[in-house]
């Protein structure tokens, strides 16, 4: 039983720490994808 809940903090914790590091990698990405589509669009339209 003790074992048990012990794996599962484990399993959280490590779920928890993925999701974290997956967000902090993911979001700057999408911003600069995003921040380059801007600036693609602009140079589109103002030719």
């Amino acid at each position: 039983q003790h074992l048990g809940r012990r794996v599962d903090m484990w399993l959280a914790f490590s779920l928890l720490a993925l999701t974290t590091r997956g967000f902090l990698i993911n979001v700057p990405l999408f911003y600069s994808l995003n921040g380059d589509l801007e600036i693609l669009a602009v140079g589109m339209l103002s030719e």
